[in-house]
């Protein structure tokens, strides 16, 4: 990810804790805390938006901007075989694909507490995996994406707009845990409330951290 898409990144994070007084970024009018998104795929950018503004805008198509409809679907039925991540080309346990207006067709989002690192998917790694799980097929190229958990510390997977991607990327941004420490307790946090989002039991999610 470069650096301009990082500053993005620290941008909608502050967005996303801002109080009423917040703007939207598109015609300025003030907006609620909870509010639409529209993402820039040129500049990587996810910009906060008035419901006004959010409208003028679909989610599909080539336009400079898309829509962002908030989404958190989990797929309980995905395990695919250690032979076919392998083939995926993702070395961690924390990921999310995207389809790409153009190419390179399918990224793999690594996200860390250094930072995002994209890599290309091979089109005949993706046709594997959507065999198997043909939802996958109907992602909504760049504002929605497939977001994996395989750690130690829990398994998930879930179709999900992508502010929810930028949410997660930017939260392991501002962790204070170590960079040695494998799996912040940021993260079972995150993947907690998504669960409730999708209206799954949080017995499917690690949330020791987040329980009372």
């Amino acid at each position: 990810m470069t650096v301009r898409a990082q500053e993005h990144l620290r941008r909608f994070v502050a967005a996303r804790s801002a109080a009423l007084s917040e703007r939207c970024e598109l015609c300025g009018l003030p907006i609620a805390e909870k509010h639409e998104h529209v993402l820039e795929p040129a500049a990587r950018g996810l910009r906060c938006a008035c419901s006004a503004c959010g409208l003028l805008f679909s989610e599909r198509g080539d336009g400079r901007f898309l829509r962002v409809r908030p989404r958190a679907e989990t797929l309980l039925e995905f395990s695919p075989s250690e032979v076919v991540w392998q083939e995926l080309g993702v070395p961690v346990g924390l990921v999310f694909f995207v389809r790409k207006r153009g190419a390179p067709g399918v990224v793999a989002a690594l996200p860390g507490r250094a930072g995002t690192v994209e890599s290309p998917v091979s089109a005949e790694a993706w046709e594997r995996l959507c065999l198997s799980y043909p939802r996958l097929r109907l992602l909504d190229a760049e504002v929605e994406a497939l977001l994996v958990r395989r750690t130690t510390h829990g398994r998930a997977a879930l179709v999900v707009s992508i502010d929810h991607c930028y949410e997660l990327s930017a939260r392991l941004m501002r962790e204070p845990a170590p960079l040695s420490m494998v799996e912040p307790a940021a993260v079972d946090c995150f993947f907690a409330e998504l669960a409730a989002r999708a209206g799954v039991r949080h017995g499917h999610v690690r949330d020791e951290a987040c329980a009372p």
